[in-house]
């Protein structure tokens, strides 16, 4: 047994060594499945010691009377724990092995369990846009740049399924007007909306907005992206109506906190603006660093409570 336990021992260091970013980078860190050789050590050293413990229990007990058939008992119920926890692991394992089926479950896998991951998030609409899913890949990608706005990878991705977009729905010959809502997709209907507003046409942004929020009530970029623009607008009702659901959807849009600071603020709605400003500052973080340094000289100039 001590041979076999060296022999582990040297199976696991020469087999996590290589990817424990020790030698070189291999720019993953805690991927379980740069472990899966490394396993096999753990896994033989722990049945190694079981075997020990489960031996020692079963040997024949001298002295106190009683105490070999407590031994015993004791190895039963540590033998019978153990298979329920191998069961257990097995069954995870085949839940787990579902996982690598294609590319795209897997992706969809890591977003569910590191939702917070620009990686996971990008890699997951990348697969989505090279599968022809151009409507479904576009969440994935936008939500890797809100994570991490200087991913550049990510970056030109999702620029690449808004050329697709464009390609598509707003070509440039087109002649007459263009539909509000040529598909029923939201994700496809905004970016419609942004390339129609880059454009400077900002009928068409805010037809194709509206039917993403029609075929989509809960389209939070829709939603604050419509906002915005009534506000530009000074259509101060509308944009208020749009910016109130944008951040009760998802609190932590920074941008339409801003907005609906400055809405209040204009309305004079002091307790409201405080509010607004405040979620401002917290969602925004170190970004739109102008922005905050108004949102809290503003904060300054409110009446007190």
């Amino acid at each position: 047994a001590p041979v076999v336990f060296r022999m582990a021992s040297v199976w696991y260091a020469v087999t996590v060594i290589p990817t424990a970013n020790l030698l070189v980078t291999v720019g993953t860190i805690f991927g379980e499945r740069l472990l899966f050789l490394a396993s096999v050590a753990v896994c033989l050293m722990a049945g190694l010691g079981l075997d020990r413990l489960l031996q020692g229990l079963r040997r024949p007990a001298r002295g106190t009377p009683g105490w070999g058939r407590a031994r015993r008992r004791v190895g039963g119920m540590v033998a019978a724990g153990a298979a329920l926890w191998i069961g257990f692991l097995t069954l995870q394992t085949l839940s787990y092995t579902g996982a690598w089926s294609d590319d795209i479950a897997l992706f969809r896998h890591a977003v569910a369990s590191v939702p917070n991951s620009t990686k996971a998030n990008h890699k997951l609409g990348e697969e989505l846009l090279r599968a022809g899913e151009l409507g479904a890949s576009l969440p994935f990608l936008r939500r890797a740049l809100e994570i991490a706005p200087d991913n550049a990878f990510a970056a030109r991705t999702l620029e690449g399924a808004r050329q697709q977009v464009v390609r598509l729905y707003l070509p440039s010959n087109t002649q007459g007007p263009i539909p509000a809502r040529p598909t029923d997709d939201p994700e496809i209907l905004y970016f419609l909306g942004v390339a129609s507003r880059e454009r400077g046409n900002l009928t068409d942004a805010v037809r194709f907005w509206e039917a993403a929020v029609t075929a989509d009530p809960t389209h939070v970029p829709s939603l604050g992206d419509l906002g915005a623009l009534r506000l530009a607008q000074g259509d101060t009702t509308a944009a208020l109506g749009h910016l109130r659901e944008a951040v009760r959807l998802d609190p932590s849009r920074a941008g339409s906190w801003f907005l609906l600071g400055r809405v209040y603020l204009g309305n004079r709605d002091f307790d409201s603006a405080r509010e607004a400003l405040e979620a401002f500052i917290e969602t925004a973080g170190s970004r739109s660093p102008a922005e905050v340094v108004w949102a809290q000289e503003a904060l300054g100039r409110l009446p007190l409570r």
